[in-house]
């Protein structure tokens, strides 16, 4: 089991649970099935608090299969005597492990998951299903859009001059609208343009990554920008945005644009 790539935190509480689970055997050897059941079914909480944690893996892999035996020890103790009153250990509600629980439940709004933020998040990994991934956060079209629908095409390639943010170059009256009914989200983009302006503010820009060293958004190596947000408890990741805009007949931006500066805004 190599933990050298984890963090000092991840390694100090396998270490923890390993000594739990050594105590729950000892306890087991010696007799004591009740202690042993209280520690056999404490390990397995917790084993299941850092599986939650990884990314898949060999690793997630080795410690499902230990605390499924740990599990197992527990069921089997509970099974060969029922003259016993077992009873799983009280749960301390202030724990980590019980506070990931819960920020874990809350993640569902709406039948949609907002997972937890991660620092993963920030360095993304291509894989095989990078492209169905892109596929599958594009926003639907309505209608109209519909009809009027050329192809999916990535920012560069419609436009080889855009940047994806310049801090001294937008303005409120650049704004393109392409959609009618986009009216609150122009007034809503060209109120925190004009804080930014007014009180150098990060306002509408501080929850999109990736950043570049100046704290502003920088281009994404995989075509994902994602959006972090406190929500329900914790800060998660709420949207994430693609590379790609939607282009209509004569090469047009069927999105919201500017007049100016060669900058877009990849929201319908």
């Amino acid at each position: 089991m190599d933990l050298r790539s984890l963090s000092p935190e991840f390694r100090s509480k396998l270490k923890e649970v390993q000594t739990i689970a050594s105590r729950a055997t000892r306890q087991e050897t010696h007799g004591d099935y009740e202690q042993a059941f209280s520690l056999y079914v404490d390990s397995v909480q917790k084993y299941l608090y850092l599986i939650r944690t990884l990314q898949d893996g060999p690793l997630k892999e080795q410690l499902k299969a230990i605390s499924s035996k740990l599990l197992n020890r527990a069921e089997r103790i509970k099974s060969s005597r029922p003259e016993l009153s077992l009873r799983a250990p009280v749960r301390d509600r202030t724990s980590s492990e019980e506070q990931d629980v819960v920020l874990q439940r809350s993640q569902k709004i709406n039948g949609l998951s907002f997972h937890p933020w991660s620092p993963s998040h920030l360095n993304p990994v291509n894989d095989p299903s990078h492209p169905s991934q892109l596929a599958s956060i594009q926003p639907a079209l309505s209608p109209a859009q519909k009809q009027a629908f050329l192809e999916w095409k990535s920012m560069k390639e419609a436009n080889p001059s855009l940047e994806v943010y310049k801090s001294d170059a937008l303005d409120p009256t650049d704004i393109v609208q392409d959609i009618v009914t986009d009216c609150s989200l122009i007034a809503a983009f060209s109120v925190l343009i004009n804080h930014a302006k007014h009180f150098q503010s990060q306002l509408h820009t501080e929850c999109l990554y990736p950043k570049g060293p100046d704290g502003f958004p920088e281009g994404s190596t995989d075509g994902i920008y994602r959006v972090k947000l406190f929500l329900n408890g914790t800060e998660r990741q709420t949207l994430r945005i693609s590379r790609f805009v939607s282009l209509k007949s004569f090469n047009d931006l069927e999105c919201i644009s500017l007049r100016k500066h060669g900058m877009i805004f990849s929201l319908r």
